[in-house]
């Protein structure tokens, strides 16, 4: 995701309050997010952890879109969808990781 820091400051400064503070803030929870599930015990909680970053990651993309929808003032044309491709990614990773954790705690 250090791709889309550097795009979200470039944002102009009346964008301040709306959608550039909605995905800053909503780029550095996934951030604590991801840091606090990979820290937790396996098992349950570690689960509960994967499935709370799979949220925040899907916030996160409908605010991409939504900024998307708003014109394209706030991205090129190209960088939307290598960023969205990203995401996806990312929530695939996301997904192997809460099936991989599921998977061991239902076999407990």
């Amino acid at each position: 995701m250090n791709y889309l820091e550097p795009m979200i400051d470039r944002f102009s400064n009346q964008d301040r309050y709306g959608i550039k503070r909605s995905l800053k803030e909503s780029l550095y929870r996934l951030f604590e997010l991801i840091i606090r599930a990979n820290r937790m015990p396996a098992g349950p909680k570690r689960l509960d952890g994967w499935i709370a970053c799979d949220v925040e990651l899907e916030l996160l993309r409908y605010l991409i879109c939504r900024a998307l929808h708003r014109g394209s003032k706030y991205f090129a044309r190209g960088n939307h969808r290598y960023l969205l491709e990203q995401v996806t990614e990312l929530g695939k990773i996301l997904g192997g990781l809460i099936k991989s954790v599921s998977a061991k705690t239902s076999s407990r």
